[in-house]
């Protein structure tokens, strides 16, 4: 500082004040609460997310439980019908009668399965072998005879 003449110890003096003068006009206590106001803003934001993620964590495998057990309910229920057959001996001719009235006559060495309970909308049995129906009339609910070889005959009633 020797060797610096009076004006740039001057100008030096007058930068240090003004410095002085910028540092005294921030508001530090301000500034601290503008950052622990950040500081809990970001906490809550943190918060949420995190509740979020256990919440999208827990979601899930309840959504896919959900979906595996809705499916296993309604594709259970075509399942649990109860089915009752019909075998006839070899050198035999029966005579039997389903639960809406139609009769089958089953061939020797045939069997008749059919649901105990009858649709709503249909009537279905499934033949192996021969035999001859006197299926009662119903509009509403066709009969159906299904076979192992894949022909399926239906009918409104034959009487």
């Amino acid at each position: 500082m020797e060797n610096m003449s009076p004006e740039s110890l001057l100008r030096k003096a007058q930068a240090l004040g003004d410095d002085i003068k910028e540092m005294e006009s921030i508001d530090v206590l301000g500034a601290y609460y503008q950052a622990q106001a950040k500081i809990k803003t970001n906490r809550r934001k943190n918060m949420y997310n995190q509740l979020m993620r256990y919440a999208a964590f827990l979601t899930i495998p309840l959504f896919l439980s959900s979906l595996v057990l809705g499916y296993l309910y309604f594709s259970g229920t075509e399942t649990d019908e109860k089915y009752a057959e019909v075998v006839t001996a070899t050198g035999s001719v029966i005579r039997y009668e389903l639960p809406d009235h139609s009769v089958v006559w089953l061939n020797a060495g045939s069997t008749l399965r059919y649901p105990t309970t009858f649709k709503k909308d249909n009537r279905l049995v499934e033949l192996k072998g021969e035999a001859y129906f006197e299926v009662q009339a119903d509009k509403d609910r066709p009969f159906y005879v299904n076979t192992p070889n894949g022909l399926s005959v239906y009918v409104y009633g034959t009487k």
